[in-house]
């Protein structure tokens, strides 16, 4: 019996260094990405390190203005078109600015359409669980929409005159927060279709 006992107790010691060892292979293969303006870091255009992002990995984003507008297309209704700044389609990135008094994901004024498309600032689509913090979204259409899981953290939205009707848009999501962030402008936040357990606490309105 007491072999028995020692065979199980060897067993489950071996299975939790294999968990660690998976644990620490995984938390290996995360990277940072890092966004500057000036070019003396891996990218200088967010969506370029957005879509060379892996499953957990960090992008860190510098001071400056960031307003490189792409064509893309909603993953979580498959036919809505967009010209975004920041596209997240890619799980449990963690997306950190320099602070929202220096990074600026935006233009200087207000574009509503471009690449014959309506403008979008941030797109958080669905299977992209996201942690994003430090950043000012303004001078787009539709500031910013989150169509999955996510976590906007010390972050400021500012809807322009003529924009569209709100600064933050959640759709189809469960448990998303908001948390110390300043909503500004004549917008505010607006829940859709699906959105349950919005958490919004310590922001200015």
């Amino acid at each position: 019996m007491a072999r028995v006992v020692e065979m199980k107790t060897l067993r489950i010691a071996l299975l939790i260094v294999l968990c660690a060892w998976v644990g620490g292979v995984a938390e290996s293969h995360a990277a940072s990405l890092r966004v500057e303006k000036d070019g003396s870091e891996d990218y200088t255009i967010i969506q370029d390190a957005l879509d060379a992002a892996a499953v957990g990995d960090s992008i860190l984003i510098g001071a400056g203005r960031f307003e490189t507008f792409r064509a893309a297309t909603l993953i979580v209704d498959g036919v809505s078109d967009f010209a975004g700044i920041m596209w997240v389609t890619t799980d449990s990135l963690t997306i950190v600015g320099a602070g929202r008094d220096l990074t600026y994901v935006g233009p200087a004024a207000l574009i509503n359409d471009a690449l014959g498309e309506g403008t979008a600032a941030l797109t958080i689509d669905a299977g992209a669980r996201t942690l994003i913090s430090g950043i000012t979204f303004h001078n787009t259409r539709w500031d910013v929409n989150i169509y999955e899981t996510a976590v906007m953290e010390d972050c400021r939205t500012v809807r322009a005159d003529g924009a569209g009707f709100y600064s933050v848009t959640f759709g189809f999501v469960e448990n998303p927060i908001v948390r110390r962030c300043e909503i500004l402008g004549n917008g505010g936040i607006i829940t859709g279709q699906g959105v349950r357990g919005l958490l919004v606490e310590d922001c200015l309105f």
